[in-house]
């Protein structure tokens, strides 16, 4: 992020500090329970160490990525593959809890739009080796790191598209079975983001969930953010800071929720 974006973003990082809660706030059951077995599940679910191991190696890779486009505020076109891997990616605390998500709503049909380098799909390829997980990737460079990382920790029930999003999503929607788990971490710009909700808004499974990274990139990424988790079909919203988390489910009461993990 550029200092100026810093600046801008600050107030919605000072609101969420000074909003979250905990599970003693949580009056829902379904919520007080799941966000306990969430906590409970990143803490201590065995550490996937090979993955790890690829993120150390990356951080000291010395190649440069070119075409990178993080959306708004983004004046990066290069970068390296060690400032990815230390910056630009999940941290593994952010892919333990995708790990804890895809295994507690036992996701079978995944898809996560931005594969970066890879470690955040393959910790979704970890937590349910049946489950499918499509992931997308526009950047050539990054989708061969991507595919090289996955071989080499056998992760073998992912599938790589490669090319334009904007081009390759629509056209794999238009042929998918419903949707359990959706991760959005591609173009960093409001109306990406609101795009690629109303996309996949259809698709989603009745106990499906969407997990949006970086909501705070930019003003237009947390406007989109929080207009799109007031519309009617969203039941449950919850604001995690970096992440939000969003549910489908028509039984449950609409109701938005700031917290940690």
């Amino acid at each position: 992020m550029t200092k100026i974006q810093i600046l801008k973003t600050l107030p919605f990082y000072l609101d969420y500090f000074l909003k979250v809660t905990d599970e003693h706030s949580l009056q829902s059951p379904f919520m007080f329970k799941f966000y306990n077995d969430l906590v409970r599940a990143i803490k201590e679910n065995e550490r996937q160490s090979d993955i790890e191991a690829v993120r150390q190696q990356l951080q000291s890779a010395d190649s440069v990525v070119s075409g990178i486009d993080y959306g708004a505020g983004s004046r990066m076109s290069s970068v390296s593959i060690s400032s990815i891997a230390k910056h630009g990616i999940s941290a593994e605390k952010e892919c333990r809890m995708l790990y804890a998500l895809a295994q507690m709503t036992g996701a079978k049909n995944i898809v996560e739009l931005g594969t970066s380098v890879g470690l955040a799909t393959s910790y979704l390829s970890r937590a349910n080796e049946k489950a499918k997980v499509v992931t997308f990737e526009g950047n050539d460079m990054l989708a061969k790191i991507a595919s090289g990382l996955f071989q080499q920790v056998f992760c073998e029930n992912i599938q790589l598209v490669q090319g334009n999003i904007d081009d390759t999503f629509p056209r794999f929607l238009d042929e998918s079975d419903d949707i359990d788990m959706a991760v959005i971490d591609a173009n960093h710009t409001g109306d990406a983001l609101l795009r690629y909700y109303n996309l996949l808004k259809g698709k989603m499974s009745e106990t499906g969930i969407m997990v949006i990274d970086d909501i705070r990139w930019s003003t237009d990424m947390y406007r989109a953010w929080k207009k799109l988790i007031s519309h009617r079909e969203v039941t449950i919203s919850i604001d995690f800071l970096q992440c939000g988390v969003i549910f489908f489910k028509s039984n449950l009461q609409k109701q938005h929720y700031i917290l940690s993990y």
